[in-house]
């Protein structure tokens, strides 16, 4: 008869491998859960979901390199092992997932993360991507995601031969970076901001569209998610063509996560409103984003902001008028070169405006809340210059003119103009199924 000790010895020892066989199988049904079996044969596993975190990624299959990722930095040089460090950027969320058996010539890839509501965050391209033995380690690394979701979603696209994207693979995983979000509160649309003489309105905010494409159009899986502000300028409650947008500024949530800036797309609406369509990439369901533009004169300057340069010798063919003249506006000092005629190889810049004479103007010091316009110029018989479009690399700035050929000499007329800042908290709304059938027309 077993003695006691021999019963909680076999109960310890049954105990213990209860436990391992049971950790065993929880990774081995965590692995299934994050492994895909794609319809061209190939898998892709997801390795790692990580936040802030750096990690390595063994690039070879020798002993060394197996031990190097897990070693000290000063022990895997010694062994030579072979490895790339990935993540550990600041306030971002990373994804690595090895593809086995993927096709000779694999197709582009894109990926972004979603949350519970369906929205999509962060359109990115592999941040890494490098043969590991037989298969292929893919990095993708996210600085907006569903920060206060318990789960974030990774989704896979690639790129068909007719240049459209197709969804190959979803992941689900916990997130790793839980905590607690303040929440915004908007104001009712429209809203107003009053800027010199002038009242800039949001009219509406809407997601659901293309990003950085006017006129608006539908969202395209796989393409970036836009988002459209639409503004109403006005003066003494009339329209005006006084003011203009001077740059997008870009949409931020109550999470600290900020899109839409740089490139946009701009029109007015059948209405007269001003739309600006951007990229988008937060969730809609947030109770209010923040929306940060800059508006500027177009028209209208005060007399402080102008700044005229008169009797202008209008250059031949393949020759230039040079002029010494300098001002300083709202502590900006502006040169103004003179006007090089077509075919004249300088200055470099206008090659943009290889067909027309340009005017140039540089401006060594011009402050981010200032910008440079082209007023008017005249020539000397009075008639109106076009202006022919402009191009700038600071401190030179080119302005393209259709001058008349009987014209002698013109006067130019400048402005340096204040840029200003309007800020609105609104809750987006997502596109109607009425409003997306008539961008569909």
């Amino acid at each position: 008869m077993p003695t006691r000790k021999a019963i909680i010895c076999i109960s310890t020892i049954a105990l213990i491998g209860a436990a391992v066989a049971w950790t065993i199988w929880l990774r081995q049904r965590r692995g299934l859960s994050q492994t895909r079996h794609l319809s061209d044969g190939s898998v892709l596993h997801l390795k790692r979901a990580s936040y802030q975190k750096p990690y390595r990624i063994r690039t070879g299959t020798r002993w060394q390199d197996y031990l190097g990722v897990a070693l000290s930095d000063s022990l895997a040089k010694k062994l030579d092992a072979r490895f790339v460090t990935a993540g550990g950027r600041t306030n971002a969320l990373d994804f690595w997932l090895e593809w086995s058996g993927f096709p000779a010539s694999r197709p582009a890839l894109r990926a972004a993360t979603f949350d519970e509501h369906g929205c999509e965050f962060g359109l990115t391209s592999p941040d890494h991507s490098l043969s590991v033995g037989r298969a292929e380690a893919l990095v993708f690394q996210f600085t907006e995601f569903p920060r206060r979701s318990k789960d974030v979603g990774f989704r896979l696209y690639q790129r068909e031969t007719n240049y459209t994207w197709s969804k190959i693979a979803e992941f689900h995983v916990t997130n790793p970076n839980p905590r607690a979000y303040p929440v915004w509160q908007g104001e009712p649309l429209p809203i107003t901001r009053s800027i010199s003489n002038a009242d800039i309105t949001l009219v509406e905010l809407k997601t659901g569209i293309l990003a950085r494409t006017s006129p608006a159009q539908p969202a395209i899986p796989g393409e970036h998610p836009g988002a459209a502000a639409t503004f109403r300028l006005s003066q003494n409650g009339r329209p005006t063509s006084a003011w203009e947008l001077a740059d997008f500024k870009g949409i931020t949530d109550a999470c600290g996560q900020t899109v839409a800036r740089g490139g946009y797309a701009a029109g007015m609406t059948s209405s007269g409103n001003y739309r600006v369509i951007v990229d988008g990439g937060l969730c809609v369901e947030e109770a209010a984003w923040k929306v940060e533009a800059e508006f500027a004169r177009a028209a209208d300057f005060p007399n402080e902001e102008l700044w005229t340069i008169r009797a202008i010798a209008v250059p031949k063919k393949n020759s230039a008028t040079s002029m010494d003249a300098t001002t300083n506006l709202y502590g900006s000092y502006l040169e103004f070169r003179g006007v090089s005629s077509v075919g004249h190889p300088a200055p470099l810049l206008r090659r943009s405006l290889a067909n027309e004479p340009v005017a140039h103007v540089v401006c060594t010091n011009l402050a981010s809340n200032l910008q440079l316009k082209f007023v008017r110029a005249v020539d000397d018989r009075g008639r109106n210059v076009s202006n022919r479009g402009r191009a700038s690399d600071p401190p030179n700035h080119v302005f393209g003119l259709a001058l008349p050929a009987d014209a002698r000499t013109i006067d130019l007329t400048f402005a340096v103009t204040r840029r200003v800042p309007v800020q609105y908290l609104v809750k987006p709304s997502q596109i109607t199924a009425s409003e997306l059938k008539k961008l569909k027309r």
